[in-house]
């Protein structure tokens, strides 16, 4: 009998699915990599062979998270025409996103925490650094195509609107999470119906 193939990448993603299953849970330090080779259905000597240390899995989580919303993202900008089309875009599928996986949301609370201190500190915080400047750089080229194409002013200051937008999407995260009558969708939108007021032409307004 032939030996059975194992498709790596699916089974480490299957590793990574049961783990931020128990990481949402119990926090990193509550987590086990016992409980979480239970969750998944294999030894936790599996678990080693894909990943060196607890704090490694956690980061795969997190990395998982912010990957699933910039391919979402990607496949729902397709197509799109029009920065200020492609700003609710972007907010529509993160709102998703956050919505469909609202459990897992407190993980990139304790990334932000353990980027601040303790031994993983240059690691994580190195993670979210590159994440951020990547959204900003990508919100910032949206605004261009718009005050190029004449859609926004042309006097802001794109780079301070793209870190007040990410703020926004970290802020409204936030509350949600400790107050779940906070409606991420409308407060959202809400809040782009006044920033994209602000930025179109006097003469649209």
């Amino acid at each position: 009998m032939s030996p059975k193939i194992v498709d790596k990448n699916l089974k480490k993603q299957d590793l990574v699915k049961a783990a931020v299953g128990v990481f949402s849970e119990k926090g990193f330090k509550g987590a086990s990599m016992e409980e979480i080779s239970l969750r998944a259905g294999v030894g936790k000597g599996t678990i080693y062979e894909y990943f060196g240390s607890k704090e490694d899995l956690f980061y795969a989580c997190f990395d998982w998270f912010v990957k699933t919303i910039i391919d979402q993202a990607s496949k729902a900008m397709d197509g799109c025409v029009g920065a200020v089309n492609k700003l609710y875009t972007v907010a529509r599928v993160w709102v998703d996103v956050v919505n469909r996986h609202i459990d897992f949301c407190p993980i990139p609370l304790e990334v932000w925490a353990m980027a601040s201190a303790g031994s993983a500190r240059e690691r994580f915080a190195a993670s979210l650094n590159e994440m951020y400047a990547s959204l900003r750089n990508s919100i910032e080229e949206m605004l261009r195509e718009g005050q190029a194409s004449g859609e926004l002013r042309r006097d802001m200051d794109e780079a301070a609107i793209a870190t007040l937008l990410i703020s926004a999407f970290d802020g409204i995260l936030l509350q949600s999470l400790f107050d779940r009558s906070v409606n991420i969708s409308s407060s959202m939108n809400s809040f782009l119906d006044v920033l994209v007021r602000g930025m179109k032409p006097d003469m649209e307004k």
